[in-house]
């Protein structure tokens, strides 16, 4: 694109025949990136609605974001890793975080625990604690 006051000529408008090789060059581009990336055959790719080419796109573009999101942050933690000062613990590049639970599963659980407490007491923790090899002293557990 030209633009006159950078000195540039203004830019005709094209004709209907180039606009008709643009398309077509633009058809030809768009299943050679579908062949490429997704392993997509020429009848694989024309079963393609425009929209879903789109969304596929869409969906391929955040992938290479995140990708580059977490490529971004490893180096970062590794540069940060090698230059920190001695002595110093190094900053792990994954931190465990808890699976979230559904709530009604959580409930439901709990009220099977509670059914069991009212039938048969606390006796389930003393049973945790030495599978576990923990012992209980004076109503505190040891390991």
């Amino acid at each position: 694109m030209q633009l006159e006051y950078l000195g540039g000529t203004p830019e005709q408008p094209k004709t209907p025949q180039e606009q008709a090789e643009d398309a077509r060059y633009q058809s030809v581009q768009d299943f050679a990136f579908f062949a490429a990336n997704f392993g997509y055959r020429k009848a694989d790719y024309l079963a393609l609605t425009p929209t879903e080419k789109r969304f596929l796109i869409k969906a391929y573009e955040e992938r290479v974001v995140a990708d580059s999101t977490l490529l971004a942050a490893a180096v970062s933690n590794a540069v940060g890793n090698v230059l920190r000062k001695k002595g110093k613990p190094a900053h792990k590049l994954w931190r465990k975080r808890p699976k979230r639970s559904d709530t009604a599963e959580r409930q439901h659980v709990t009220k099977i625990a509670e059914q069991i407490e009212a039938k048969e007491g606390k006796s389930w923790v003393a049973m945790v604690y030495q599978a576990n090899g923990i012992r209980k002293k004076g109503g505190v557990a040891h390991a």
